[in-house]
């Protein structure tokens, strides 16, 4: 049989969940075994993606019967540890965290549903109980299992600044080279950097795009700053790319020319 769950609001944003559950009847009985022996939790897809629509995750989980088993039972808990979180919690949403029974007879009951539009930097873990069910409902055992846990990196670019050297070139000018890095997941696109000598805005430098998991070298003539002085410099301060956390921020260095 198949079960669907509503898309529920969530403040990280919209999670979408299906559900599904297959039965299989035997003919024969299986032997008495541990519980630990007789359900299984696994995670059957992990989908990373730029875009939060497109990531998802996929659990699955089977639970056989048992010689004394008339019925069985599984309840699924999804369970998120957002980036910097430290623990995991259990994500609240219809369909999730009830219990849902085989009909009487049946000898292998599985589980597979999908979790969508998943918030990034994120990890995501599947809580499955399972209860093996007697005579007129009675918990005859039951245990837990913990599926794999699905990583959710972000897909986005990070621009960071490195470092920044200089030559003068006479009393009034200086060359600099400033080194940028793409430390995220994707293509920068097309964008600028600015650049302030001793508080004094100069031209913004354009980049045309820089890939993930590279840095380059610009090279910029503009006037010598001074013994004690600073430079600022700040990747894409008109916002054109939309980067990952604690991309795009600013820097300061203390003037590197010496007297």
């Amino acid at each position: 049989m198949a079960k669907s769950m509503r898309p529920c609001r969530r403040t990280a944003g919209v999670l979408g969940a299906t559900l599904a559950l297959a039965c299989a009847s035997a003919a024969h009985a299986y032997a008495a075994s541990p519980a630990s022996q007789l359900a299984t939790a696994t995670l059957s897809h992990c989908v990373a993606a730029v875009d939060e629509p497109d990531r998802s995750a996929t659990f699955a989980g089977q639970v056989l019967a048992s010689a004394d088993t008339t019925r069985m039972a599984v309840r699924v808990e999804v369970q998120e540890r957002l980036g910097g979180e430290a623990y995991f919690h259990t994500v609240s949403a219809p369909g999730l965290g009830v219990w849902r029974a085989s009909q009487p007879g049946v000898k292998i009951y599985k589980f597979y549903g999908q979790v969508t539009n998943l918030p990034a930097p994120a990890e995501f873990r599947a809580r499955i109980d399972f209860r093996w069910l007697g005579a007129k409902g009675r918990l005859i055992r039951h245990t837990s299992r913990l599926t794999p846990t699905c990583e959710q990196p972000d897909e986005r670019p990070k621009l960071t600044v490195g470092e920044v050297s200089a030559t003068a070139v006479d009393a009034q000018t200086a060359d600099y080279q400033i080194t940028l890095r793409n430390e995220g997941r994707a293509a920068s696109g097309a964008f600028t950097l600015a650049l302030s000598v001793d508080g004094a805005p100069q031209p913004p430098l354009a980049v045309e795009s820089l890939q993930p998991q590279s840095s380059l070298i610009l090279a910029v003539t503009a006037p010598r700053c001074a013994p004690g002085g600073q430079l600022a410099v700040e990747p894409d301060p008109g916002h054109q790319v939309a980067e990952a956390p604690a991309g795009g921020l600013p820097r300061s260095f203390p003037c590197p020319l010496g007297g």
